[in-house]
């Protein structure tokens, strides 16, 4: 009853508008009218529609998945056209899965990626299949050196599809002194982290058209928003900063292909952060000068954490290195190592993580030398013949850094 009530409400407002307009003459007054009547006549059918589809047998909401097939994952988003979230703890998993088949999965993954397209599945056995929209989002976690084995075919061109660059919302923080704590949650913080969560996921074509959306067109199929004068100002200095500057002075190709993904990460940070000044505030018309600042900030810190990731293959030598050192730095003092030295093949037979291979630990272990953690010494044949080796020598000065 409520719905119907507030529908004659709107039709009634809509007839009024209409007459409204066959009394004003000038242009600019007009135009703007019109806007509001175009306005009003789609959130008249937006709620016609609403009416009917609230009588009709709903498909289960859904917004995330742990772990699907790739046909599973179709059936999800054709009965939720604003995407689904691939939620995997171990991002490793989800990885070896994409890569079974020729890598079919994968290129389902990466068709997904900019959320705007259709896409159609044809097989004998499933039939015909039309996702209207193909919108997905994965979400986890991954330890570094089992990253590397991705990224390091990237890097090298080697299998580089573009995939690894996608991951835009990139972070790896530096790991925190353990320390013990015991307090309540923040409930406020938490309830209003909830109640943006639900806004979003409560709009509509005529809550999206209240707080300044655009009318769908023929370019655009779903309500759009632009960016307002103030906006489009920087974002065009920023597009021809990054394009004319930033990227062709990058030296790494990687990098370069990473940053040339950010002006969507860009546009999307920021009308994201203007739609929810919107839910909190009203309309809000096109997408802020604020809104487009706080999202050049965060592309910003979040091309540290890119580089710091990228880095772990670009400077494999040096992370290598690191793992080495904190190794040799954790040895008692009676440990043979530190009295007696140790060769390259020890190391080798500790089959310690992303130090199993011969031709990285040599590296690392110059890497160390060079940096005074260790001295090589070099071991003349013996007698009974055979090759000279090296023997390395731990500098006891490093056990005495905090």
């Amino acid at each position: 009853m409520a719905r119907i009530t507030e529908n004659l409400s709107a039709e009634q407002e809509l007839k009024e508008l209409k007459k409204e307009l066959t009394k004003i003459k000038d242009e600019i007054e007009r135009e703007e009218l019109f806007l509001k009547i175009a306005k009003q006549e789609l959130r008249i059918e937006a709620n016609k529609k609403n009416e009917i589809a609230n009588h009709e047998e709903k498909p289960e909401k859904r917004y995330q998945t742990d772990d699907t097939t790739i046909e599973a994952l179709s059936d999800l988003e054709v009965n939720n056209p604003n995407g689904i979230l691939v939620f995997r703890d171990e991002l490793v998993g989800l990885f070896a899965f994409l890569e079974k088949d020729g890598g079919l999965g994968k290129t389902f993954f990466l068709e997904g990626w900019n959320g705007t397209g259709s896409y159609q599945i044809d097989r004998i056995g499933r039939g015909k299949q039309f996702i209207p929209n193909h919108c997905l989002t994965v979400m986890g976690g991954i330890q570094p050196d089992k990253l590397i084995k991705y990224l390091e075919p990237a890097i090298k061109g080697l299998g580089n599809d573009g995939f690894i660059q996608r991951f835009q919302l990139l972070v790896y923080p530096d790991a925190e002194t353990w320390e013990y704590v015991d307090r309540i949650p923040d409930k406020d913080a938490r309830s209003a982290v909830h109640s943006i969560f639900e806004g979003i996921d409560e709009l509509n074509e005529v809550s999206l058209y209240d707080i300044g959306a655009n009318i769908s067109d023929n370019y655009n199929k779903t309500p759009y928003f632009l960016f307002s004068d103030d906006a489009q100002n920087i974002f065009k200095e920023w597009m021809t900063w990054l394009h004319k500057e930033k990227i062709p002075n990058e030296e790494h190709p990687i990098i370069q292909e990473h940053l040339s993904k950010y002006p969507k990460l860009l546009a999307g940070l920021a009308l994201l952060f203007h739609v929810i000044d919107g839910i909190n505030l009203g309309s809000v018309g096109g997408v802020s000068k604020s809104a487009i600042e706080m999202a050049i900030e965060w592309c910003d810190y979040l091309e540290t954490h890119a580089r710091r990731i990228y880095g772990l293959v670009l400077h494999s030598s040096n992370f290598r290195a690191s793992i080495l050192a904190n190794k040799l730095k954790i040895f008692p003092e009676s440990d043979k190592w530190r009295t007696d030295g140790f060769s390259a093949r020890e190391v080798f037979r500790k089959n310690w993580k992303s130090l199993t291979d011969m031709q990285n630990i040599y590296e690392a272990l110059d890497i160390l030398n060079d940096a005074c953690w260790v001295h090589i010494e070099e071991v003349e044949a013996t007698v009974k013949g055979g090759r000279p080796t090296k023997r390395y020598w731990i500098n006891p000065k490093i056990y005495e850094m905090s």
